[in-house]
């Protein structure tokens, strides 16, 4: 989400001179900000203390990296295209079903059945079509699974 923020913001600015520098870059930042994370990108020195076209910005540890999943995607219409928006929130809400069930102390067999499905919407989203079958389970099931979100249009 970063390198695509920013990104944007360079593909806009050659377009259009007068646009604020970095726009849609600082509203993330503001996002971030309202979450109650202290969050920063900036431009990589080389071994000279020259600045590069590559960026860097402030590793998420621990409760930083929950809150931020919980709380950002209500503030993603400040900075995300409209394009992109609806897309970027499932898989955001997606993997926030996916990390739950991961960090559940004793997860039921239910729990690691929806693991799965949502792992594999996570994927099918990103990557195309992929099909990760948890053990014990068959291909048949996720490939029902599969063509049931296919024909209903979920994505």
């Amino acid at each position: 989400m970063i390198n695509s923020t920013i990104q944007r913001d360079k593909k806009q600015e050659l377009l259009d001179k007068t646009l604020e520098k970095g726009m849609h870059q600082n509203r993330m930042l503001r996002a971030i900000k309202k979450c109650g994370i202290t969050f920063n990108i900036w431009l990589k020195s080389d071994e000279n203390g020259y600045a590069t076209d590559k960026y860097d910005w402030t590793s998420l540890m621990g409760m930083d990296k929950k809150k931020l999943l919980k709380s950002l995607p209500q503030y993603f219409e400040e900075y995300i295209s409209s394009a992109t928006l609806s897309t970027v929130t499932k898989i955001w809400q997606d993997f926030q079903k996916v990390y739950d069930v991961l960090n559940a102390w004793s997860p039921t067999e239910d729990s690691t059945d929806f693991f799965f499905e949502q792992v594999n919407n996570v994927f099918t989203i990103t990557l195309g079509d992929v099909s990760i079958i948890p053990p014990g389970k068959t291909s048949v099931h996720y490939e029902n699974y599969a063509s049931f979100i296919a024909g209903n249009q979920i994505f």
